[in-house]
């Protein structure tokens, strides 16, 4: 055998190698949670993996917010004496305790001012937490399923938009001062649904109302609804975003896509970095849904 052929071969060799291998370190660490039917999982930022941390049985999950420090509430509809009911759920990830709190259709824990925000399909509340505390309060009563999704901003402040007579509308409540108002030019620029509140940029990342951008386009958008850019994020492709971690500068997205056999819906974990506009596919085939929550640990 020639040498030229066996440094060919021996080169073929090494590509190949390298190409089965791990894929280069891009730094992003800690973990997302997120819900498929009745599990609870979890996927690893670090090396794409995935591990199940529980089974909530007859519950169907299909939202997760955090809820203090170890515990996630879990929203979502469990089948009762035959009956389909909304549930809400919480999981201890320390010690794997798992409680049914009540019925209700979302829950968000707003740490500051440790408050529970609940919304039973009907009346939107706020219930604080701890001995002594004040009464629940009605936030906003509301048509049957008419808040289509809320989301806590900067100074303790929850958004949600609402449905009433045709008419989406976002308006916001301060957990500490407990005042109410309406938010007009942020409602004509943004979409709630599928934003992420962007903590270190005071921005929200969202889609545009009236559809006059791309249908890939994420918008960077004030609460004023004042708006002067957009993600830089790969043409040609749809993403979601999902959750933001001011401590990587990392916002993550999930990427949907219908194969070309079979028209099946496929979808891939990315990273979009705010500091430094850089782009990362973390995994392909990879679905997290539409509702994760990133803890460190």
């Amino acid at each position: 055998m020639s040498k030229p052929f066996l440094l060919l071969l021996t080169l073929f060799l090494f590509a190949a190698l390298n190409a089965c291998g791990p894929q280069q370190p891009h730094g992003y660490t800690g973990y997302l949670y997120f819900a498929q039917g009745n599990y609870l999982n979890r996927f690893s930022l670090r090396d794409g993996s995935l591990s199940v941390v529980a089974n909530f049985g007859n519950m169907t999950i299909r939202e997760i917010s955090p809820f203090g420090k170890n515990r996630l509430f879990l929203t979502g509809t469990a089948t009762i004496s035959r009956k389909t009911a909304p549930q809400i759920s919480w999981i201890d990830l320390e010690t794997g305790e798992k409680v049914s709190q009540y019925s209700g259709i979302l829950a968000r824990y707003m740490v500051n001012a440790n408050v529970v925000v609940y919304d039973d399909g009907i009346k939107l509340y706020a219930m604080p937490q701890g001995s002594g505390s004040a009464p629940d309060e009605v936030i906003y009563s509301h048509g049957l399923n008419r808040i289509t999704t809320v989301l806590e901003v900067s100074n303790d402040t929850l958004l949600f938009e609402t449905g009433e007579s045709g008419e989406r509308v976002i308006r916001g409540w301060n957990a500490v001062s407990g005042s109410q108002q309406v938010y007009p030019a942020l409602t004509a620029a943004c979409e709630l649904v599928g934003a992420v509140w962007l903590e270190s940029l005071q921005q929200l990342a969202c889609r545009p109302r009236d559809g006059s951008a791309e249908e890939t386009a994420y918008l960077l958008v004030n609460l004023d609804g004042e708006s002067d850019s957009q993600l830089n994020l790969p043409e040609g492709k749809r993403f979601t975003a999902l959750a933001y971690i001011p401590g990587q500068h990392a916002l993550v997205l999930k990427e949907s896509w219908k194969s070309v056999i079979g028209d099946q819906e496929k979808s891939a974990v990315w990273i979009h970095n705010v500091r430094t506009g850089e782009n990362t596919r973390l995994s392909k085939n990879k679905n997290l849904g539409t509702s994760v929550v990133f803890t460190p640990l």
